[in-house]
């Protein structure tokens, strides 16, 4: 719709549109003025959106749009046009965009529903004085967001080696599962592989836990203890060694979840 014409307001209330009303509203004079929708002729200021000088404002209502200046006459401005409303795909929203519909809040990484996270577990019985590796391949860089040793006997130091040299043939591999195995998530490969059997001296150690399983079963963490708490891992071979340090055979289990970019 074209522009109407601009319109004097004084520093009493005047009607300028009838509703209902959307479209833009500008003040074309050098002095305030204030602009209110309401059923009836304001009486004061309460209520109204002031328009400094050269100010714009877009309004959408269904009640009749009121004018004043504040202290000297001034001129208004007023351009009917539709105005788009924006709102959040239905895709953001719960309850289909309903009655009840509130903006979805989705706490899990979008690489769980992409299908591009994984995790692995291994039962551990260690006996006194030996030590089990487990050597992880990593062709891409990684987001470790857990690693956790669970021990119901023995006392055992979990040590994080990167590079180094080993011995023997790292022939059996360790399960890895896709953490996300609905029907409908996309069922994509692991790229990392994890194996035991070998051995490994040398390297450069990058992280360290100990746990002792005094009477009860114990736990320690050394990724994913809080949150925020992951890790960025670039390519190369990286070991797990875990060194049984008590007098008599260590057993528990070890886990470990994490993503492929």
């Amino acid at each position: 719709m074209p522009s109407l014409a601009p319109i004097t307001v004084t520093t009493a209330w005047i009607a300028v549109q009838a509703g209902p009303f959307t479209g833009r509203i500008s003040n074309l004079s050098g002095v305030q003025l204030y602009v209110r929708v309401a059923t009836a002729l304001p009486t004061g200021l309460e209520g109204s959106v002031p328009l400094t000088s050269g100010m714009s404002v877009q309004l959408a209502a269904g009640e009749t749009l009121y004018a004043r200046a504040y202290s000297s006459a001034g001129t208004i401005q007023v351009d009917p046009e539709l105005i788009m409303v924006a709102s959040p795909p239905l895709v953001l929203m719960t309850d289909q965009g309903g009655d009840y519909a509130r903006l979805r809040v989705d706490l899990d990484q979008t690489s769980f529903w992409q299908g591009r996270q994984y995790r692995t577990f291994r039962e551990l019985n260690i006996p006194t004085g030996a030590t089990s590796v487990f050597k992880v391949v990593v062709p891409v860089n990684t987001v470790l967001f857990d690693v956790s040793l669970t021990l119901d006997a023995g006392a055992i130091r979990m040590r994080t080696v990167l590079g180094g040299t080993e011995a023997g043939t790292f022939g059996t591999p360790l399960p890895i599962i896709r953490e996300n195995a609905m029907t409908d998530a996309p069922n994509i490969p692991a790229q990392n592989v994890e194996t035991t059997g070998g051995t490994h001296t040398g390297g450069t150690e990058i992280d360290v836990i100990r746990l002792v399983a005094a009477g009860a079963t114990a736990q320690q963490t050394s990724v994913g203890s809080k949150a925020y708490d992951q890790r960025g891992i670039g390519p190369g071979s990286y070991y797990w060694k875990f060194e049984n340090i008590s007098n008599a055979a260590a057993t528990g289990a070890f886990t470990s979840f994490w993503e492929e970019r």
